[in-house]
């Protein structure tokens, strides 16, 4: 018995359950978080406009750590969905869906963790993030109502071009819709892009341009959690 404990104390890893051993154990919890969706959905649609986040708080650096995940309409309508390069272009996803999306994930029938993955002995830390995960209290659910990229019109002018999203702020443990508002994004007054061979100008700059329309949202989504009352520690 002693040399065991010696080994495990020597390589505490290698004495690890695997990932599929603690996933395969996780995923009944997981289910239910999967079954309560639909209804956390349709609360976005019945979100007060003035509503308040007292108490809400996260440091932004640590949103994987956190008890805030920010998720796209469509990942709180199917957190398995996966967006082809068109649609990237017109859905702002801010990939901060930290431990709640990924557990959500790699314990559905569609997991992307790999099989070679899935039998390593790194099972102490795939647990706590799903236990970080199911306390997640707070979904911030980004719903993109308009994206269109603008039309260059000359040498480094464009017109048009939209980026328009609402932000619905969901209490997923009580559960309730706490506040939704809308961003518009602007686009920067200065635009960097690279067009490497076989591309086309054009179709770079546009992308470029509406690049920036989606940072500017991003600053008024976070702005706008601000205003009515989150707390967000900056990185």
């Amino acid at each position: 018995m002693r040399t065991v404990l010696l080994l495990c104390a020597l390589s505490l890893v290698g004495c690890q359950k695997t990932n599929r051993e603690v996933l395969d154990a996780a995923k009944p919890a997981w289910a239910a978080v999967r079954t309560s969706l639909p209804a956390l959905r349709r609360l976005v649609n019945d979100a007060p406009p003035e509503g308040k986040l007292d108490g809400v708080s996260w440091t932004e650096a640590d949103t994987a750590e956190a008890s805030v995940s920010f998720l796209t309409a469509e990942q709180l309508g199917d957190p398995d969905v996966e967006l082809d390069e068109g649609q990237k272009l017109s859905r702002l996803d801010l990939y901060e869906g930290g431990n709640f999306l990924n557990c959500l994930q790699w314990t559905g029938p569609r997991s992307p963790m790999s099989p070679r993955a899935l039998d390593e002995r790194n099972g102490d830390s795939i647990r706590a993030q799903c236990d970080a995960g199911l306390a997640t209290k707070y979904l911030v659910v980004l719903d993109t109502i308009k994206s269109t990229l603008p039309v260059l019109t000359g040498e480094g002018v464009f017109a048009g071009g939209e980026a328009t999203v609402r932000v619905t702020v969901i209490d997923r443990l009580a559960p309730r819709a706490l506040v939704t508002f809308t961003v518009d994004g602007k686009p920067g007054e200065k635009v960097r892009y690279e067009v490497r061979p076989g591309e086309e100008k054009e179709a770079k700059l546009a992308q470029a341009v509406h690049s920036t329309m989606w940072g500017d949202a991003k600053r008024q989504i976070f702005e706008g959690l601000r205003q009515r009352g989150a707390t967000i520690t900056p990185r």
